[in-house]
């Protein structure tokens, strides 16, 4: 149920964190060379591979009689051969070079479709800014005519800057509104710079957060960002040309091992970290074998000693969890027939992926009718591709299914099919400015629950007038949240309403409109919103998406609701300075001006009582970063709490002053509660929020 609630209450509950449930382990060795296929019509399965030679140089000039095929051990008569130029030739990119690529292509003319995904929901401050620099010399300098491009998020998204599209300035905007995400399964240690940890460790007298938490952190964004390439695959299914994603990440949660265990390639023996990442993971790989995409991976971290980056030896990391976590991102290739990469410089892992994408054989062959039953999809046959030369290296994707392959089903072409279509799809529709905000709170009678805070630039509705000098506008609204097991938990499907005066409406079209409305969750855990706008006047869309994890506040854990931010800023009234409180849609989509006073809240749960006084004694500290860096630290400092019945939930609010001369950019504030009278784990907190300053 759908519920419009004012800010007020907002500020008088707040928002969100995590837990789970213990993960299963299983013994597992890690993939070895690739077995298997994709595209099946009628009785003929079609295997496309791509061959390089030691240096990763690819070979385009073989032929049938230089492969062999087995299926089930037994030889296989190779019935269809060719191969498929994906990439523009040589002296084609060099006159595209040149000059700018054409910004609108037919759908004839792709060559390549390319979803170049960030994998913000893990990456850190440091592996962020790393890709940002790769991305945007890939734009300048290795796209191709035909290569239609997209530049994606795993952890939020919103409008025109998720668009397919050849546009190099559209991309190159894209790049730069790339940020580091603080709520992301990094963890607060992780994710920041070394200036940034060595700047904690001076402001830290207290224990460590609780590791149990943090690894449940871990899994609940893994779980997330698999489930954002799922729907990235999905999508990718009906576009054309040769399709891959190239995933940007600091690795993937999905194996484990022991500390004594051997690490040398050839004899590390994985754990599965946890079923429900495992089981996502596989269901990835197939969805991606079935829509004929590969997966490439390239790990943003670069070579490491045990140290840290190269760059920087006092940041230790735990050399199992490393490369156990870099398999995790081989094993996504290894299933597609992608390449897992990794360089020092990222640019040169994205060449080495390029380079043998340029073009693909795709091999056909008819086998026994057996292969084609309904069975065949429980127990899928085993499939090996080899060359005749020795000194070739073949990929291909694994994953056979034994029935002929579908069209991806669409959306009818109507007003609702569009709608819904701009829902599910990650590309962005992008003709409505949306800008998501979700914050989790708790109530003892309710439960826990999620409030949003949808902002909607007005500029895109159609505004129609009305009697007694009037104006309205309706759009459609159409929200989905989504468990991190993938159900479906609340659908709403609403018609809003916006009104103005004459003397109103511009001011409102420049300002925007922000629609509010609540989800219960009955689950701790990771949660994913998609919510799609559409103008009833215009048909025109907008879509927003962005993840949120709920902790487990009924089992009397320390917890912290999220943060929500509102500012005051400056105005000159009768020739007075007075502080101005800034509109609902500037708390709504996160944006500040320069010399805005900042004010936050959120809500404590569950302080443990001290035995003499029989309040919480509860300490907290404010840190604020830009891009990743820290620029504050505000000291520890006890927090003064009213007298109030029930200390369940206590509200910590304070203030910051930006300053005029504060630098524009994208920041981050860091609210940290300690319970001085909780004894063992789980004394210390924290919460995050993201937010711009611009002049």
């Amino acid at each position: 149920m759908a519920k419009v609630l004012s800010l007020t209450m907002l500020l008088a509950s707040a928002v969100s964190a995590i837990v789970g449930q213990q993960p299963q382990s299983q013994d597992i060795r890690k993939p070895s060379p690739p077995e298997d296929i994709v595209r099946i019509s009628v009785n003929l399965v079609q295997v496309d591979a791509t061959v390089a030679d030691k240096k990763g140089q690819e070979i385009t000039d073989l032929s049938a009689a230089d492969f062999t095929v087995v299926a089930n051990g037994k030889p296989q008569r190779i019935t269809n051969f060719s191969y498929v130029p994906a990439a523009a030739p040589e002296s084609e990119n060099l006159a595209g070079k040149k000059s700018a690529l054409p910004s609108n292509i037919t759908r004839n003319q792709v060559r390549r479709t390319i979803a170049l995904v960030v994998e913000d929901l893990g990456l850190s401050a440091v592996s962020i800014q790393d890709v940002k620099k790769a991305l945007s010399r890939f734009v300048t300098d290795q796209m191709r005519p035909g290569d239609l491009v997209a530049i994606l998020r795993t952890g939020e998204g919103f409008g025109l800057l998720q668009q397919f599209t050849t546009n190099k300035d559209l991309l190159n905007a894209a790049v730069q509104r790339l940020r580091w995400n603080p709520v992301g399964r990094a963890g607060a240690a992780a994710a920041l710079s070394q200036a940034g940890k060595r700047f904690e460790e001076k402001n830290k007298d207290h224990p460590l957060l609780d590791a149990d938490l943090e690894q449940q952190r871990r899994i609940y964004f893994a779980l997330g960002t698999v489930s954002s390439l799922q729907f990235i695959v999905r999508a990718l299914g009906a576009l054309p040309g040769r399709k891959s994603v190239v995933l940007f990440s600091d690795g993937l949660p999905l194996f484990t091992m022991k500390e004594e265990d051997d690490l040398s390639p050839s004899q590390r023996v994985w754990n599965v970290l946890d079923r429900r990442v495992r089981d996502a993971a596989v269901d990835l790989t197939r969805e991606a074998n079935r829509a004929a995409t590969v997966i490439h991976t390239i790990e943003a971290r670069g070579p490491q000693t045990m140290g840290g980056r190269i760059e920087d030896m006092d940041a230790p990391l735990n050399s199992q969890q490393f490369y156990a976590d870099q398999d995790g991102l081989g094993f996504l290739a290894d299933e597609t027939g992608g390449i897992f990469a990794q360089s020092s410089d990222l640019s040169l892992a994205m060449a080495r992926v390029f380079e043998q994408d340029r073009g693909y054989y795709l091999i056909g062959f008819k086998p026994d009718g057996e292969w084609f039953k309904p069975e065949a999809q429980s127990k899928p046959p085993k499939i090996e591709l080899k060359t005749n030369r020795a000194d070739l290296n073949v990929r291909y994707r694994k994953g056979f299914y034994g029935s002929p392959e579908d069209s991806p089903s669409r959306p009818p072409d109507t007003p609702r099919g569009k709608l819904f279509a701009a829902l599910r799809s990650p590309f962005g529709a992008s003709d409505i400015n949306l800008k998501l905000t979700t914050l989790f709170a708790y109530d003892k009678r309710e439960g826990a629950f999620i409030r949003t805070l949808l902002f909607i630039g007005t500029s895109g509705l159609t505004f129609i007038e009305q009697p007694q000098g009037k104006f309205s506008a309706n759009a459609n609204l159409l929200a989905e949240v989504f468990a991190q097991d993938g159900r479906m938990i609340q659908d709403i499907n609403k018609t809003i309403t916006i009104q103005a005066r004459k003397e109103e409406l511009e001011s409102i079209k420049r300002g925007g409109f922000v629609y509010e409305f609540t989800v219960p969750v009955k689950d701790p855990g990771a949660y994913q919103f998609r919510v799609a706008v559409q103008d009833a006047g215009s048909e025109r869309l907008g879509a927003a998406n962005n993840f949120i994890e709920v902790p487990n506040v009924s089992q009397g854990q320390l917890a912290l609701s999220d943060i929500i931010v509102f500012g005051k800023t400056p105005a000159a009234v009768d020739g007075k300075q007075l502080m101005s409180v800034d509109s609902q849609a500037a708390t709504a989509e996160r944006k500040f001006r320069q010399g805005t006073e900042l004010s936050y809240a959120l809500i404590i749960y569950n302080a443990t009582l001290d035995p003499v006084t029989r309040q919480p004694h509860l300490e907290t500290q404010l840190s604020l970063y830009l891009a990743g860096k820290p620029v504050y630290a505000g000291a520890p400092k006890a927090l003064q709490i009213k007298p109030q019945e029930d200390f369940k939930q206590v509200l910590d609010s304070g203030t910051i002053d930006l300053g005029p001369a504060i630098a524009v950019g994208d920041y981050a504030l860091k609210v940290r509660v300690t319970d001085i009278s909780a004894k063992g784990k789980r004394q210390i907190q924290e919460r995050w929020i993201g937010f711009d300053v611009f002049e």
